[in-house]
Parts: C-alpha cells; structure tokens; sequence
C-alpha cells in the first residue's frame, strides 16, 4: 500500500463474479457505505471510481455526461430537437 497526499493506492483482485471488492480504507476514506452507488469511468487503461452525487449541487457538469445516451437515435436528432427548443424560446 502506498500513499501520496490525498491519493491511496493498494491492490485487489476481482471476485469470480466480475464484482470489485473494495478495501475498508478506501471505504471509509469516501464514506461509503453498502448500497451506495459509485460512478464508474473507463479512460483507455484506466479505470476510476467515485461516490454518485446525492444531490445535483454536488454534481459537476461531466457528472451528467452521456446521461442522455440513447435518447436520441442520431446526431442530426439532437440538432434538430435543440434548434425547435431554441426556437420556442424565441
């Protein structure tokens, strides 16, 4: 185990089932707690966790990234339903 500032790194090893034990440490370091739910990111090689925002004033702008995946069957969708918007607000 190893600590930098603020930053806790240690190892863990996937249970049979593909879930992810969690060390108690970091468990506690986040305050988290069975049932919370956790925001998964995937970057190339990276993976990254962090505890959901429970309120949307804890939330940043990239917390809602991709929250609307699928809504829209197309790009062009979306420019169409953004131009009507902005056209009723007219």
């Amino acid at each position: 185990m190893g600590e930098f500032g603020t930053w806790f790194m240690t190892v863990t090893k996937l249970n049979p089932d593909g879930s992810i034990p969690l060390p108690a440490e970091a468990l506690e370091r986040l305050g988290l707690k069975p049932g919370d739910e956790l925001w998964v990111e995937v970057h190339d090689n990276l993976v990254a966790m962090r505890p959901r925002p429970t309120s949307p004033s804890q939330a940043g702008i990239m917390d809602y990234f991709g929250a609307a995946k699928g809504v829209f069957p197309t790009p062009e969708a979306v420019d169409t339903f953004v131009r009507t918007e902005r056209d009723r607000w007219r």
